[in-house]
């Protein structure tokens, strides 16, 4: 649904994950953090956009993966700078949550 636009590494449910215990039950989870101990960083509040055919509730989870060096698990994944973020385009619950991150910042 998001074409043409970027996204972080996303997992989806159909219920709101709301503990981190139960985010690191995932499998995508568990395949993307392999090998790292992760930190978490930061939980954002819920979200929520609407689009014709559904309702988005979206929740971000910053995470510090510690460990050895980070392999995204295929070709699709692109690591950008923060202060590059500004030449991306992200759907609007993401670009949402980055505003309100970085409003104080320079990046918007």
């Amino acid at each position: 649904i998001w074409q043409n636009l970027y996204e972080f590494p996303l997992i989806e449910s159909m219920q709101l994950i709301e503990e981190y215990n139960s985010l690191k039950k995932q499998n995508d989870w568990q395949l993307w953090t392999s090998g790292h101990t992760v930190e978490k960083e930061r939980v954002s509040e819920p979200l929520k956009q609407d689009l014709t055919h559904q309702r988005i509730i979206a929740r971000f989870w910053e995470i510090k993966l510690m460990g050895e060096s980070f392999v995204p698990p295929d070709e699709s994944w692109l690591k950008i700078k923060r202060d590059k973020i500004n030449d991306y385009a992200f759907p609007k619950v993401i670009d949402t949550y980055l505003r309100q991150k970085f409003l104080t910042l320079s990046f918007f």
